[in-house]
């Protein structure tokens, strides 16, 4: 599945997921790194999870983040 990430006016996206990323960095920040992205644009978490993590390619797009995981 493809997503893409909005930016809005209170949060752009792209430095957003670089923050997240960073945090992701340490094994104890990784989860709740996850479940913020999650919880922030209703994205699965597994998906999440991949996008912190680094585990999927992403391309920024503007003021978007756009990747795909899973089906």
């Amino acid at each position: 599945m493809r997503y893409v990430l909005h930016s809005s006016s209170m949060v752009a996206a792209p430095g957003f997921i670089a923050w997240a990323q960073n945090g992701a960095a340490f094994q104890k920040d990784r989860k709740r790194m996850a479940q913020i992205v999650s919880v922030s644009w209703a994205i699965p978490y597994d998906a999440a999870m991949a996008l912190v993590t680094k585990a999927v390619p992403f391309k920024v797009i503007g003021e978007k983040v756009v990747f795909e995981h899973g089906d």
